[in-house]
């Protein structure tokens, strides 16, 4: 059997079949918004027949929206550590900056409010 001839020889396609090939990659990139939408429509669907399951159920609609929002945490969160992996350490860094300045001026505050009090527990005026 000549190598060339056979269905499982790697060596190079032909014409049609790379063409063909070619054809159902570009069907797939030009398609894709559409995928996304025909998936996003089944998610929400899925979703409208577990909320409607749930609320007939007599779970709280507050608490229904709390347990939603801690679904897509968990399942939204790992796709933003992957794709947007080069955003974490600025985002960290902001978050640092954010929360010390905010310790420092609840520090400052802190310490203006309590000489207040002190000044005016001792002062003769006051008394």
């Amino acid at each position: 059997m000549d190598p060339d001839t056979s269905s499982t020889s790697v060596g190079p396609r032909s014409h049609s079949e790379m063409s063909k090939a070619a054809g159902m990659s570009e069907f797939f990139n030009k398609g894709k918004p559409f995928f996304a939408v025909i998936f996003l429509q089944f998610g929400i669907a899925g979703m409208d027949i577990i909320s409607k399951a749930a609320l007939n159920e007599g779970m709280s609609n507050y608490v229904f929206v709390v347990y939603r929002h801690v679904v897509a945490t968990i399942v939204i969160t790992p796709f933003a550590v992957v794709f947007d992996k080069s955003l974490l350490i600025p985002i960290h860094i902001f978050t640092r900056k954010v929360y010390l300045r905010t310790v420092y001026i609840l520090r400052t505050v802190r310490t203006n409010y309590s000489s207040i009090i002190r000044r005016h527990e001792y002062h003769p005026y006051y008394s």
